[in-house]
């Protein structure tokens, strides 16, 4: 049923997509982050420059620079960027770890209430 759906919504969608100048540079622009670099693609460069120069782990707790003034709102779109600057690629791991506890104690819970 659902791949039913998706067959009939895909074509829709692609042209949809295509139609539309905003859709589709915005496409390619995901698709090929190097293609416009200063211009819609500043911010992703910015972030992976910022989670590149991290390293095993970090600059150190707030001595990252890329969130002084490349990223745009490191405090909340960026932050994981900022985390693995700061506290590298150690840190960012720990971080996806508690993600991971922090959900596989919820579900845990909504099952023993029968959610």
């Amino acid at each position: 049923f659902f791949m039913r759906g998706a067959l009939v919504l895909a074509p829709r969608l692609a042209v949809l997509v295509l139609s539309v100048d905003d859709l589709r540079e915005r496409l390619l622009a995901f698709i090929d982050p190097g293609l416009e670099p200063m211009g819609m693609n500043w911010q992703a460069n910015q972030s992976l420059i910022a989670v590149g120069s991290g390293g095993l782990s970090g600059v150190g707790l707030a001595q990252g620079v890329q969130k002084l003034h490349f990223l745009p709102h490191p405090h909340s779109d960026f932050i994981y960027a900022v985390i693995a600057e700061e506290l590298g690629f150690l840190g960012a791991v720990a971080v996806l770890g508690d993600g991971v506890i922090c959900h596989r104690q919820a579900v845990a819970a909504a099952g023993s209430l029968g959610l």
